[in-house]
């Protein structure tokens, strides 16, 4: 039994101890968690002896709670970490005067975990860190953990750089499924670590109370592609005309039809990089270029720079100024690119189908979506 020095008194022996047997060596420090316990007893070493007990702090940072403070054995916590002492004193009964002895110190530790910032699918997330107060604590051992919901679909993994130091990252970030459904509808596209850091002292193991969260995600939307436009400038001529100057169009210059461009807002190691970047939005490429018009596709035949340029451009001029012709050839492209737009997302839902019908048969098997024919 772990105790401070005995006391004797009226032939007694009265020690406070902390689930140790009597004549073991001393244990203190003990060491325990934010709000964990202490069993500590004390014991009147002569038969039949009986009297009052009463608990209270001696030393320490802030205040404690006894779970039985007029007994003989109590619970021992507090949420402010430092170093206690505690003390019981007995009143014998039939006696005029009290016996009190005092524990060792109890070291109530504050493990706080601080977790980096949420990552997306596929990065370094930034850096871990677990502090430890008191801070003048020997910290044994350092070992890093997480936890995700049961029945987590998608191999929840979280891949410490360096699981066994104060701090660490984590390589390649990875999301997962909650609940195990394949349809981005049921799951979302967040997901939520448990994130711990257990650390070692004397042998006992203690961990953030809080049980630190941290997230992984992919941006909504992960990827899109711009469409094409119109873009560029015929070449332009100046001419007499009735004796008046007149700037005219002489030919197709720099117009030209720009390529369909997909931004991804995920890097190239995510596990949907592939999915979702090269498959689903490379799919909206290809209808912007080559067409698919076996189920009524025409996004490939908008933005014709050379339709706008032979049916509007070529017969444009102006008696002001070159600037002037300059304003109203610009006027006539953002108005095409406008109405092409607005063709565009007549054709947005079958479009989708047809890119998610590609993207749906490609792993991983999950953020998926249900596609129907949109007649």
């Amino acid at each position: 039994m772990l105790s401070v020095p005995l006391l004797y008194f009226l032939g007694l022996r009265f020690y406070i101890s902390r689930n140790h047997f009597f004549g073991q060596s001393p244990h203190y420090p003990a060491q325990v968690g934010i709000n964990g316990g202490v069993n500590l007893s004390t014991t009147v070493n002569s038969q039949g002896t009986t009297g009052t007990y009463s608990w209270s702090k001696t030393s320490g940072p802030g205040d404690v709670v006894f779970s039985a403070p007029a007994s003989a054995n109590t619970n021992f916590s507090s949420d402010t970490p430092g170093v206690y002492k505690v003390k019981c004193e007995f009143l014998a009964s039939g006696a005029t005067s009290s016996y009190t002895v005092e524990s060792g110190e109890i070291w109530v530790v504050g493990v706080e975990v601080t977790p980096s910032s949420n990552a997306i699918d596929g990065t370094t997330s930034n850096e871990f860190s677990v502090n430890v107060e008191p801070s003048s604590l020997s910290i044994d051992s350092y070992q890093w953990t997480w936890e995700a919901p049961e029945g987590s679909g998608n191999n929840p993994v979280v891949n410490y750089s360096t699981p066994n130091q104060q701090t660490t990252i984590v390589n390649n970030a990875h999301w997962y499924a909650y609940p195990d459904s394949k349809f981005a509808q049921d799951t979302g596209f967040d997901c939520e670590y448990t994130i711990n850091c257990e650390i070692t002292i004397n042998s006992q193991i203690l961990k953030d109370v809080t049980e630190p969260k941290w997230g992984v995600y992919l941006p909504t939307p992960a990827a899109k592609t711009e469409p094409p436009q119109i873009d560029g400038m015929p070449t332009l001529g100046l001419r007499q005309v009735n004796g008046q100057n007149q700037w005219y169009v002489t030919g197709r210059g720099t117009l030209y039809r720009t390529a369909p461009e997909i931004v991804s807002r995920i890097s190239s190691a995510s596990q949907f990089y592939n999915k979702i970047v090269t498959v689903h939005e490379g799919r909206h490429v290809y209808q912007f270029t080559t067409g698919v018009p076996v189920i009524g596709l025409t996004l490939h035949t908008l933005w014709d720079a050379d339709a706008l340029y032979n049916d509007v451009l070529s017969s444009l001029t102006s008696n002001v100024s070159e600037q002037d012709l300059r304003d109203k050839i610009r006027t006539e492209i953002n108005n095409q690119n406008s109405f092409d737009i607005q063709q565009m997302e007549f054709e947005t839902e079958l479009a989708e189908y047809d890119a998610h019908t590609q993207s749906n048969a490609v792993e991983p098997n999950y953020l998926e979506v249900e596609v129907y024919l949109p007649w």
